[in-house]
């Protein structure tokens, strides 16, 4: 569901599947929140083709966790309907959107 590559600044959690929503939430929150927050966390959502109010909630959930520790959170890979989504609930305007790692490593200098 979740694979993780992590290395000495971040981690990235590789989402592999094609729907977050109510069903499996739960395991999804449970992974997420077993990361180790000091480093930076970038989501790669490519395979993501659907998301509900139960995701949203967890990306902004975990966006705060991250600004708060002063680490970047981000999304990698979003897709055009998936970013509309985002987008519609305004999250695009503070959750920080990444189309490849390349990005982040600019933003993270």
């Amino acid at each position: 569901m979740i694979e993780f590559v992590e290395n000495e600044d971040y981690i990235i959690a590789r989402i592999n599947i094609k729907r977050i929503d109510v069903s499996n939430i739960d395991e999804i929150n449970t992974l997420l929140n077993k990361i180790d927050d000091k480093k930076d966390l970038i989501l790669d959502i490519s395979q993501l083709q659907f998301i509900d109010s139960s995701g949203i909630g967890v990306i902004a959930g975990l966006y705060k966790k991250y600004k708060k520790k002063g680490k970047i959170f981000g999304l990698l890979g979003a897709n055009c309907r998936i970013t509309g989504i985002l987008d519609i609930v305004g999250l695009t305007c503070i959750v920080k959107i990444f189309y490849s790692i390349e990005d982040y490593l600019r933003v993270k200098k």
